[in-house]
C-alpha cells in the first residue's frame, strides 16, 4: 500500500488487490487501515509520484518499439498507458497481433499487465481496469489457451472471414454464443509458455466496434474516471454501475455531481474526443567522456562536463529546443560511483548557466574512488520560449523572466528541487484550496509534457482547454466598482487580494443589517470605519464534499485608506478577515 500526505494527515493513495479485499480505499486515513488489517501484516510505503512518472515514462519510450503514438495516464500512481495502435496495424497484421505482443514482451520483463482495445481511450481504460474484476477467467498459465472461449474474430478488409482461429475451438464447442460479447478475451501465444520461465500475463480485452456502450454499463462508476467524493456518493444513493448512473437525466445528473461525469461519459463512447499528449519519440542525446588517465579532481571532472554540454547544447539549439532536464552518470574503473539530476524552470541553451549549475550539483557529490568515465544524457527538452526585449537596458525595476529562471535553477542546485517550491493554482472554488505549493523545476516533474506550455499555464492560473469556472451568486450581478470589459459588463470574478490571511482572523464587526455589510470591524484592538464596500459576493462548496460552507465575501475600504477582504459565515454568523489588497 502507497500513502501520500494531503493537509497534514497520511492518507491512502493505492493499495494491491488484498488491500482492496479488507474494503480499504484511496482517500482512507493511513491509521484507519491499518485497523482495518487487523493481525495481517501491513506494508505502507511513501508515495513517490515523481519516481513513479518517470518510470512509467520510460516504459512508455520502450513502448515505441509498437506505436509512436503512447501517451501517459498519471491519474494513479504509475498505473496506465494509452497506446494508439490503429496504424501500427498495417506493419504487424492486426491491432490484436500488436497487443498481443506487448504483452507478451511485458511478460518477459516480469511485468505484470492488463490489456485491453477499444475504439476511445476512456472505454480502453474502464475495460483493462474493472472489466476483469467482474468476469475474470483462468490466466494463460492454469489454461491451455484451447480451452478459453474466445469470440470470432470480425472478418478483415479484402479476406475471407474466419470462424474460428488457432487458439479457439470448433464453433459447436464454444460455451458461448459466437454473437458478439460485451468484450472477449484473447491470451498472447507466447504467455503459455509458463513452463519455460515466461512471467504470465493476463488475457486481453477486446470490445467490439460499436459495442462500447453495450461493455461500460455493466461497469462500477469508478470505471468513468471520477474522483473518490463523486464516487462515494453515488456509492450511498445504491447506484454501482455505469447502466444505472445513466439513466440519470444529464442535467440533473450536471446539476447534483457537476460536469465531470457527463463528460467522462461522452469520452468513453466516443461523442467527445479527448485529447491525448504523446511521448515524443527518444533521441539519443547523451555524450561522453572517457578520461585518459583516472582523476579525482573535481576541476576535471566538472570540465569534461562542461564539453559534453557544449556539445549537446549546439545539437539541440540548431532545431529551436531548450534544455529542461539533465541526468548525469559518474563512472569508476568497474562500477557507478554516483549520478544526478538537474530539473530546469524553463528551457535554457545558456552554456554558462548550465555550467555553474552543473558545478554546484558537483560539489555535493561523493567520490569514493578515481573516476574513469562521466556522461551526461539530456531527459526533458521544451521549445524554447522568445522574451520581448526593452527598448533601452537598465531602466526599470522589473527582472526578466529569465532572470527569474536563472535564479530559480541556482536554488535548486543549491537546495534541491524539493525545496523549492511555487505556487500553482487549483480547481477549488474557496480561497484557502484555490492553490497548492509544487516543485518549480519542471524537468524535475511533469515528465513528458511540453515544459513551456505547462510552466505558462500553471503562471496563468488555468488548465489548457478548460473553460474558467465562475463562483455561484445567490444575489444576483453585483457592482464592485472595478474595471470593465470592453462590452461594459462586469468581469466574471470580483478583484481578489494580493495578501490572504491563512487561516482566516475572526474579528469582531458591527453590521447595518441582518443580511448587509459591515459598518465597522475591530482587528487585534484597531477599529476600522468602513466607508465603502462592494459585494456580497457568496461562495458555497457543494453538497457533496461533506460539510457545507457558506460565505458572504465583502470588499470593504476603511477611513484610512486601506482595503480588506471580509466575510460573514452565514451557518454561525461570525465575521472572518481573509485578506487585504495591498
Amino acid at each position: 500500500m502507497l500513502w501520500t500526505s494531503q493537509g497534514g494527515t497520511h492518507r491512502v493513495a493505492w493499495m494491491c488487490e488484498g488491500a482492496r479485499r479488507l474494503a480499504i480505499c484511496p482517500g482512507m486515513l493511513l491509521s484507519e487501515a491499518t485497523a482495518l488489517t487487523g493481525s495481517r501484516k501491513l506494508s505502507a510505503e511513501p508515495w513517490d509520484k515523481q519516481a513513479d512518472d518517470k518510470a512509467l515514462e520510460e516504459l512508455g519510450r520502450w513502448c515505441h518499439q509498437f506505436t509512436p503514438s503512447v501517451a501517459l495516464d498519471t491519474e494513479k500512481p504509475g498505473d496506465c498507458l494509452l497506446l494508439d495502435i490503429t496504424q501500427s496495424a498495417a506493419v504487424f497484421g492486426a491491432e490484436e497481433r500488436v497487443a498481443q505482443l506487448l504483452l507478451a514482451q511485458l511478460a518477459a520483463k516480469r511485468i505484470l499487465a492488463q490489456g485491453a482495445i477499444a475504439e476511445t481511450p476512456g472505454a480502453a481504460w474502464a475495460v483493462a481496469h474493472f472489466a476483469p474484476q467482474f468476469s475474470r477467467v483462468p490466466s494463460s498459465s492454469q489454461v491451455p489457451p484451447s480451452h478459453t472461449p474466445v469470440a470470432p474474430l470480425p472478418p478483415q478488409r479484402n479476406q475471407p472471414s474466419k470462424k474460428t482461429s488457432r487458439s479457439s475451438p470448433p464453433a459447436d464447442e464454444l460455451s458461448e454464443p459466437t454473437t458478439p460479447p460485451r468484450y472477449r478475451r484473447e491470451h498472447p501465444e507466447d504467455s503459455s509458455r509458463s513452463s519455460q520461465g515466461v512471467f504470465p500475463c493476463e488475457p486481453l480485452l477486446i470490445v467490439p466496434s460499436g459495442h462500447a456502450v453495450e461493455a461500460l454499463q455493466p461497469l462500477p462508476p469508478e470505471a468513468l474516471r471520477v474522483d473518490e467524493v463523486a464516487t462515494g456518493w453515488l456509492r450511498e444513493l445504491g447506484i454501482t454501475t455505469v447502466g444505472q448512473l445513466m439513466k440519470i437525466p444529464p442535467e440533473e445528473l450536471i446539476q447534483r455531481f457537476g460536469p465531470g461525469i457527463l463528460h467522462r461519459w461522452k469520452q468513453a463512447i466516443g461523442e467527445v474526443q479527448e485529447v491525448l499528449h504523446f511521448l515524443p519519440e527518444a533521441e539519443d542525446l547523451t555524450g561522453q567522456w572517457d578520461f585518459e588517465y583516472p582523476t579525482s579532481l573535481r576541476a576535471e571532472i566538472a570540465t569534461a562536463f562542461a564539453e559534453i554540454l557544449k556539445q549537446l547544447i549546439h545539437r539541440l539549439s540548431t532545431r529551436g529546443y531548450g534544455i529542461l532536464g539533465l541526468r548525469g552518470f559518474i563512472r569508476g574503473e568497474k562500477r557507478m560511483l554516483n549520478s544526478f539530476e538537474v530539473g530546469l524552470f524553463r528551457p535554457c541553451v545558456k552554456w554558462v548557466h548550465l555550467k555553474g549549475i552543473l558545478e554546484a550539483r558537483l560539489e555535493g557529490i561523493s567520490l569514493p574512488e578515481p573516476v574513469y568515465l562521466v556522461e551526461l544524457q539530456v531527459t526533458q527538452t521544451a521549445p524554447l520560449s522568445q522574451d520581448q526585449g526593452s527598448l533601452f537596458e537598465g531602466l526599470g525595476t522589473r527582472c526578466s523572466p529569465a532572470k527569474w529562471a536563472e535564479l530559480f535553477d541556482r536554488l535548486c542546485s543549491r537546495l534541491g528541487p524539493q525545496a523549492v517550491l511555487q505556487v500553482e493554482l487549483t480547481e477549488e472554488l474557496l480561497p484557502e484550496y484555490s492553490y497548492c505549493l509544487v516543485p518549480g523545476a519542471l524537468g524535475s516533474r511533469n515528465p513528458g509534457v511540453q515544459g513551456s506550455q505547462k510552466r505558462d499555464s500553471a503562471i496563468r492560473g488555468a488548465n489548457p482547454g478548460s473553460k474558467e469556472r465562475k463562483p455561484r451568486s445567490k444575489r444576483g450581478e453585483a457592482d464592485w466598482g472595478f474595471r470593465k470589459h470592453s462590452g461594459g459588463a462586469p468581469c466574471d470574478w470580483p478583484p481578489r487580494p494580493i495578501r490572504l490571511f491563512s487561516p482566516p482572523v475572526a474579528i469582531a464587526a458591527i453590521a447595518l443589517g441582518a443580511e448587509g455589510p459591515p459598518a465597522q470591524f475591530v482587528v487585534s484592538g484597531r477599529r476600522y470605519p468602513v466607508l465603502r464596500s462592494w459585494g456580497p459576493e457568496r461562495l458555497e462548496t457543494g453538497w457533496w464534499r461533506g460539510h457545507l460552507i457558506r460565505r458572504d465575501y465583502y470588499r470593504v475600504e476603511t477611513a484610512s485608506g486601506e482595503q480588506f477582504w471580509v466575510f460573514r459565515s452565514l451557518d454561525t454568523g461570525q465575521w472572518f478577515l481573509h485578506g487585504s489588497f495591498d
